[in-house]
């Protein structure tokens, strides 16, 4: 029996689904998943793992107008079309892009056209003969990164400043915060109002202002704590409320406050020992969901939890073969269909169907007290304080959805403070109070 005061829905099937069938109780997640299942779709042990070796780290992965999977490496680009690899780098007939074959950023433009930047120059990929056209405007300059706006101008990143290629592609104009103050650019945004944001290697954030070619920077101060963490910013990304976030070189991540006047510092350990605020952030990615994913170097793949103003950290479980392939994330991407890849160091690609990671069982461990009493769950009910009481054939047991603590009771012979019995078939609440009915003695208060 489940009873519920407000909707049911989702609970009723959870444990139709799983808790009836002597599997444990589906703690819905739909929002915030606590533990993900992974698919290990490139990685080093798959029959991939040759071409995979080729290409090295991964740095970007896109999705073409055709539904091809892009990943570009430190040793080339890989093609992905869910059956085979096809691997293009420099001295390959026909499909060579250059002297280099450092990948360093992916992108499709609005007009469904791929880009690829190297540490040789950008070239654009010509998809009828399969031919990679490199731009002349801007040499065999070193790429750092692409963005395109809505009016499909692609705005580039390099050591030397920030680029913007005209229409035809044969003139690019350059932008500096002046001619002595050179930037090296790591990560170009543009926000909902067609700001271009820039993050760089030693110049702090930088915003231009494209009308007059003037910059507004933001630096780190050493008295002030609102400042800048760091003046390496490695990644920049929007959040779910549209606030800017920055992420740096081994000085973790900041949120820009609303009227951007400062930063707030995330610098609290993720529960209580896993140290993010000394770790590289390697890229922001906010999905069609609004989940804002994060790359953390060394940690795993973090999760902002928008309620609770933290982080969560999904990483790699050596017992758990659905655990996430490397705790060294490097990049994100979200397909068409809203699944998430994860490119990881030094190589290998992981696949997460998150709609299908929408529910963490809550089971019985025989090792573990803070589990279920009995996996024969028959009655759940939530109490005014947002508590799930979870009736079990061995046992009530107490479920704070908040803390993921659960408290067990059971029948105590010689305690008539405790259950009468410890088949529970239903749990309810009468005038404040808990009712217990239980295969044998009745409805109870408890």
């Amino acid at each position: 029996m489940i009873r519920r005061r407000t909707s049911t829905i989702l609970w009723i099937t959870s444990v139709i689904l799983c808790g009836f069938l002597g599997g444990g109780v589906p703690k819905a997640l739909s929002a915030t998943p606590t533990s993900l299942s992974f698919e290990h779709i490139l990685t080093p042990n798959s029959r991939f793992s040759e071409q995979l070796h080729q290409v090295g780290a991964l740095k970007r992965i896109v999705q073409d107008d055709d539904g091809y999977l892009w990943f570009g490496g430190v040793g080339g680009l890989v093609r992905y079309d869910a059956h085979a690899l096809k691997v293009f780098r420099p001295g390959a007939q026909g499909k060579q892009f250059g002297k280099s074959r450092f990948t360093t950023d992916l992108l499709v433009d609005k007009q469904g056209v791929l880009w690829v930047g190297t540490a040789n120059g950008l070239y654009h990929y010509q998809a009828d003969v399969e031919r990679f056209q490199q731009v002349q405007s801007l040499g065999s300059i070193f790429i750092t990164a692409l963005a395109v706006s809505p009016s499909n101008e692609i705005y580039v990143g390099t050591t030397v400043g920030l680029a913007v290629l005209e229409r035809d592609y044969l003139k690019a104009t350059f932008y500096n915060p002046t001619p002595d103050n050179v930037i090296h650019v790591e990560d170009i945004l543009m926000d909902k109002d067609q700001q271009i944001w820039i993050g760089t290697r030693h110049a702090g954030l930088n915003l231009l202002d494209r009308k007059t070619g003037t910059f507004k920077q933001w630096r780190h101060q050493g008295d002030d704590p609102h400042s800048l963490a760091a003046n390496h910013v490695l990644s920049l990304g929007l959040g779910p409320r549209g606030y800017l976030w920055v992420g740096y070189a081994e000085k973790g991540i900041s949120r820009m406050t609303p009227d951007n006047s400062g930063f707030v510092h995330y610098t609290q350990p993720i529960e209580g020992h896993i140290d993010v605020a000394h770790q590289d952030v390697e890229a922001l990615y906010l999905d069609s969901q609004q989940r804002f994913w994060v790359a953390f170097s060394h940690v795993g793949l973090g999760l902002y939890l928008e309620d609770e103003d933290r982080f969560t950290v999904y990483q790699h479980d050596p017992h758990d073969a659905n655990s996430i392939s490397s705790n060294l994330v490097r990049n994100m991407f979200e397909d068409r269909d809203g699944n998430l890849w994860v490119g990881n160091f030094p190589s290998g690609v992981n696949y997460l169907d998150v709609s299908a990671s929408a529910f963490e069982v809550i089971k019985h461990k025989p090792e573990d007290p803070n589990s279920l009493s009995h996996n024969s769950v028959q009655s759940i009910f939530e109490d005014d304080q947002q508590r799930l009481w979870i009736g079990t054939v061995d046992g009530l047991n107490r479920y704070d959805k908040h803390t993921g603590k659960i408290k067990r009771y059971h029948h105590h012979p010689g305690d008539p403070q405790s259950l009468r019995f410890n088949a529970i078939t239903s749990v309810n609440q009468y005038n404040n109070a808990l009712w217990v009915s239980t295969w044998s003695g009745g409805g109870t208060p408890f």
